[in-house]
């Protein structure tokens, strides 16, 4: 009598996870609902707060490598901080990092920020939270949202 749905994915529109929002608030009985994703970064709040979040030990190295690049990215120039997200922008495209990471360096890289300023740069905070809705787009230009931050930060 038990339903288990299994979804994967490594990136999400706000259209389809409104369609999960509203599977969600009334389900089945006996029916599981699974999702997959390399980070529960991109998922609207109101649909994280449906579900029980289990974090892989993979994506914690993967993480802590990011905010080190993060941190770094904060200290180098703008010609260098292009070629940083140039080089990101070429691993998605080469299957070596996901979009997801992509999502994940922006919310290291305000939480660096916030951490180094403060509030007082609001400019590259706003940017980066514009570039993480955009990002969450259906076919977004990874290269050009990076490329926005390293030259608007």
């Amino acid at each position: 009598g038990k339903r288990i749905f299994i979804i994967e994915t490594f990136g999400i529109t706000h259209e389809a996870q409104n369609s999960l929002l509203k599977i969600f608030e009334e389900p089945n009985v006996d029916s599981h609902f699974f999702l997959i994703m390399p980070s529960a970064e991109a998922l609207l709040p109101t649909l994280k707060s449906r579900l029980l979040i289990i974090k892989n030990n993979d994506t914690e190295n993967v993480k802590n490598n990011l905010t080190n690049d993060a941190e770094k990215f904060l200290k180098l120039s703008k010609k260098d901080r292009v070629a940083f997200v140039d080089e990101m922008a070429k691993d998605i495209s080469d299957e070596k990092l996901k979009k997801s990471d992509a999502q994940e360096f922006l919310s290291l890289l305000e939480s660096a920020i916030y951490k180094k300023d403060g509030l007082k740069n609001t400019k590259g905070l706003r940017a980066i939270l514009k570039a993480k809705d955009y990002m969450n787009d259906r076919s977004p230009s990874v290269k050009q949202l990076l490329e926005y931050i390293a030259l608007s930060i």
